[in-house]
């Protein structure tokens, strides 16, 4: 496979000769003399790795790369900073600003191949455990007021307990309005909002979990803002690409708890969702709102595989439509359905104890236990 390097470097004479040692190991090289030109050329032709000088005017080494880190598109590419500030304070803000690798002039050609080679090879190793690590399995209604969230919440427990050597979350991705902490008969004041909103340009772990509620020692929460939608900052497309780029690194499965849309930022999440659960209501205008989503999802390029339906009933009907109907109108079988248990459901809100855990002998704990055993299944 051949690389792409990219070097940045004000030094013309600088460039041509680490160009030289790199090209001569089969590398194919992308060049900049600043640091404006070297994020330019980044944006039109994505480098596998970036060799970068520090000391450069107008924008030096340390703020490229904290530009690249600020941006989820460039945030995962490898960062080696070569420069002859050699003392450990430069060092130590070199690793600081989000480099990979650091590196003092003058170099021997054989060191700084082995380097860029070590370092392309880490990462791969890297990027193989983000691809192979995280599932994603989203729950998305054809239109709100569906037990959508509350189907997710008992999924999550049910699976944490069915797999309890892997590490799941939920994620309640919404812009306000969020049930979880409050199903769950705790505290709002920590959300998703609050961790975007102090952790803007780049997600950590320990931001993540100082917003976390745990539910048990393999499942985690993270709850959307109680606070009405509207009356705190949007989710954007690139925050939900750092949330999901950071949570596919440390979790086995995320489960996404969305909102009946597949505007940005919630389609690009379902282009990369391992399994996608619609969740509807046996009547009517939900069946034809389903016509409509099922579509728009086409035009994502999703592939039918990857998305299950599953009916929810929130009250008995004589009129409900069957799963024969269904089956017919949507060209799609029916994976399962939640049966209508109001009482189950009351007593499961005011004692804030979910479903699963309160009734595990329930039809509904049984049909819940059915769907999780179709994702393990399929993942």
């Amino acid at each position: 496979m051949s690389y792409n390097v990219l070097i940045i470097d004000d030094d013309l004479e600088a460039l041509r000769l680490i160009g030289l040692m790199l090209e001569r190991k089969g590398y194919v090289i992308q060049a900049a003399s600043s640091g404006k030109q070297g994020l330019a050329s980044i944006t039109e032709t994505p480098p596998d790795l970036i060799v970068l000088d520090v000391m450069m005017p107008q924008m030096d080494g340390y703020k490229v790369t904290q530009e690249l880190r600020g941006n989820p598109q460039t945030a995962n590419i490898p960062i080696l900073l070569f420069t002859a500030k050699s003392t450990l304070a430069d060092k130590i803000k070199g690793f600081q600003s989000g480099a990979d690798d650091y590196i003092t002039k003058p170099i021997h050609p054989a060191e700084l191949t082995t380097r860029v080679e070590a370092l392309l090879q880490r990462t791969a190793r890297q990027q193989e455990l983000t691809r192979t690590r995280g599932k994603v399995i989203t729950f998305l209604p054809v239109k709100g007021g569906t037990g959508n969230s509350t189907l997710a919440l008992n999924t999550a427990i049910t699976l944490s307990s069915e797999v309890p050597e892997k590490k799941v979350i939920l994620v309640e991705l919404k812009n306000g309005s969020g049930s979880l902490a409050l199903q769950m008969g705790q505290a709002t004041d920590r959300n998703l909002q609050k961790l975007l909103a102090q952790e803007s340009t780049r997600l950590t772990l320990n931001a993540l979990e100082d917003q976390m509620l745990s539910h048990s020692a393999e499942l985690r929460l993270l709850p959307a803002t109680a606070a009405p939608t509207g009356t705190t900052p949007l989710l954007t497309r690139d925050s939900v690409a750092s949330l999901h780029t950071l949570l596919k690194k440390h979790y086995d499965y995320l489960l996404f708890d969305l909102p009946p849309s597949v505007a940005p930022p919630v389609n690009e999440l379902l282009q990369q969702a391992d399994y996608i659960l619609l969740t509807l209501a046996p009547d009517n205008i939900t069946l034809k709102l389903a016509e409509k989503m099922l579509h728009q999802l086409q035009i994502l390029n999703i592939e039918e595989n990857r998305i299950k339906l599953e009916l929810v009933y929130r009250a008995r009907a004589a009129s409900a439509v069957t799963r024969e109907q269904i089956k017919a109108q949507l060209h799609q079988d029916i994976l399962g359905n939640i049966p209508p248990s109001p009482d189950l459901a009351q007593e499961s809100w005011t004692t804030h104890r979910p479903m699963v855990v309160s009734r595990p002998a329930s039809l509904i704990s049984k049909q819940v236990k059915m769907l999780v055993d179709d994702i393990l299944k399929q993942l």
